[in-house]
């Protein structure tokens, strides 16, 4: 990241004369773990974009559904990244694609929600290229949906 690169190569205290290479100082406590992981700015952001809908645009949301989109894509990734090995880490990427599907499907079927959920997660683990998803598994499981049931024009 830019970060690190300009942290490791600034010069520090250098004069006309002489320059000095000093070590990179790490960013320390949560501010630096932040920073590590880009999933973090996608989390603020699809956060900061459904408080917009919200609050601004007067979205409107059913929180059974919402609950029903974190509750099974966290459950599915806890479970299949237990059996695969994967720490967890992985949870990031499940909230990230529960924000998303909150966002992007809308239906009034429960059932549907929950289903997509569960394909989002468990399409990530199964559909890999050397050893990572090959798409966006949230966007896929939303378009193949739309384009079978259409139940985006349901709601």
């Amino acid at each position: 990241m830019f970060w690190t690169y300009w942290s490791r190569y600034s010069l520090i205290g250098s004069s006309s004369s002489t320059s000095t290479l000093h070590a990179p100082r790490p960013i320390t406590g949560a501010i630096s773990a932040f920073f590590r992981d880009g999933r973090h700015f996608q989390i603020v952001f699809l956060i900061l974009f459904l408080t917009y809908g919200l609050a601004v645009l007067r979205w409107d949301l059913d929180p059974v559904k919402v609950a029903l989109t974190f509750a099974t894509c966290t459950l599915t990734e806890f479970v299949l990244g237990r059996l695969t090995g994967k720490g967890p880490d992985g949870l990031k990427s499940a909230w990230i694609s529960s924000l998303s599907l909150t966002l992007m499907l809308k239906t009034n079927l429960g059932w549907a929600v929950v289903l997509a959920a569960f394909l989002s997660i468990a399409s990530k683990f199964l559909i890999r290229y050397k050893g990572k998803h090959i798409f966006n598994p949230t966007n896929f499981v939303e378009d193949a949906m739309r384009r079978t049931h259409r139940w985006a024009e349901r709601s």
